[in-house]
């Protein structure tokens, strides 16, 4: 397939930023050339969010860079924004030029719905950059699905981690991310 003829190019896209267009509409990243509205985060995914960059902070300072929010080019046509990226230690802070993927140590997206789509469409776009290891954090499923060692335009390894398991990230095994520490308390009836 042409990727000329499927919409935007990320030149044209991040044009569209600079003048201030999207800024008028909800996050939103450019997916094949197509502006991706994502989905609007909710109280128990800021949640998550504030609870792994505290986790975070105090375990890989001098260690690495985590970047939150920021984008990530994927190819000419794809650019993501996912919630979290722990960086290469990188004296500019990847001021001369934005991380690459295998600049990215760990990617994280936390998804409040629609996580089979999101990883339909992401998940080869990740590993095609060679992202080493991706989170899904689903907060539908309480679930952390984590996918590692990229090859072509997948993942060879998928782990599963639910409430009462611990995760460690491949590249800071040091690290314990306590499931139940991370997700939200449900509310009991």
């Amino acid at each position: 397939m042409d990727k000329k003829t499927t919409g935007l190019s990320v030149k044209e896209y991040r044009r569209f930023g600079d003048t201030g267009i999207l800024h008028a509409i909800n996050e939103v990243e450019l997916i094949d050339g197509k502006i991706v509205d994502k989905s609007k985060a909710g109280y128990e995914h800021h949640y998550v969010l504030k609870r792994l960059l505290s986790i975070f902070t105090k375990s890989l300072a001098g260690k690495s860079i985590i970047s939150i929010k920021e984008p990530i080019l994927l190819n000419s046509v794809s650019e993501s924004c996912p919630d979290i990226k722990i960086l290469r230690q990188k004296q500019d802070f990847y001021t001369t030029r934005g991380p690459k993927g295998k600049d990215v140590l760990l990617l994280i997206e936390i998804i409040d719905e629609n996580v089979n789509q999101n990883k339909k469409i992401k998940l080869p776009l990740y590993a095609a950059i060679e992202v080493q290891e991706v989170w899904f954090i689903s907060l539908t499923d309480e679930r952390v699905e984590v996918y590692r060692s990229p090859k072509g335009q997948n993942y060879t390894q998928l782990l599963l981690y639910n409430r009462g398991d611990v995760l460690n990230p491949s590249h800071f095994p040091e690290l314990d991310v306590d499931i139940n520490a991370i997700l939200p308390e449900k509310e009991t009836a």
